[in-house]
């Protein structure tokens, strides 16, 4: 993969870029390869978050953005899992749909709360 020729000399270099401090964000579709990116980087000595982790933590049980979805009259309770918190597999057959509003409603629900998160995490 790109991100493993790219780091690839990395190592000969890593004190120099461990004692840098930067900021960056991998962004992409789904299956473009960020999370391995993120793995390969980490392998290297980079700190990560891993921010769709933190996405899915946003609506546990008992969070703001659970109560939203489950009365959501689009998600409701049609998503919960026998145990009650949110199947990301029911959930992902409303929103990957040809209608983007699903979509839209749960990134309005969801993004919002995660930047507070991830300057936590970092």
């Amino acid at each position: 993969m790109a991100a493993d020729r790219v780091l690839a000399g990395a190592s000969r270099i890593s004190g120099a870029i461990r004692s840098c401090r930067y900021a960056f964000g991998l962004t992409g579709g789904i299956a473009s390869g960020k999370s391995h990116a993120r793995r390969v980087l980490g392998a290297y000595g980079a700190f990560t978050v891993d921010v769709d982790k933190i996405a899915w933590s946003v609506y546990e049980i008992g969070t703001p953005a659970y109560d939203d979805i489950v009365a959501s009259p689009t998600f409701g309770e049609s998503v919960l899992a026998e145990d009650g918190r949110i199947d990301r597999g029911k959930l992902g057959a409303k929103v990957f749909v040809s209608d983007a509003e699903p979509m839209a409603e749960l990134n309005n629900i969801v993004w919002p709360r995660i930047p507070a998160i991830v300057q936590d995490h970092i």
